[in-house]
């Protein structure tokens, strides 16, 4: 298979893994909600984050506060 077929199937094979991963998300989401509002009602414990956050964690904040102030600073004079 040349490297023309192979750039040709790109597109299909990352918009079926988008997919995938957007039902992934939606069915595990409507879950959590089920199971959390079935757990509340029965003074049960719940999961407290989403199956997203765990695939797709988001990067730990590492700025002090007084940077992420002069950098929201400097947002907003710039617009």
């Amino acid at each position: 298979m040349g490297a023309k077929a192979l750039l040709s199937v790109l597109p299909v094979l990352l918009k079926k893994q988008m997919q995938e991963k957007t039902y992934r998300v939606y069915v595990t989401d409507a879950l959590k909600f089920i199971t959390e509002n079935t757990a509340k009602y029965a003074g049960g414990s719940y999961m407290k984050i989403r199956y997203l956050d765990t695939e797709d964690p988001k990067p730990e904040e590492i700025r002090t506060p007084e940077e992420i102030v002069a950098h929201m600073k400097q947002k907003i004079a710039s617009v």
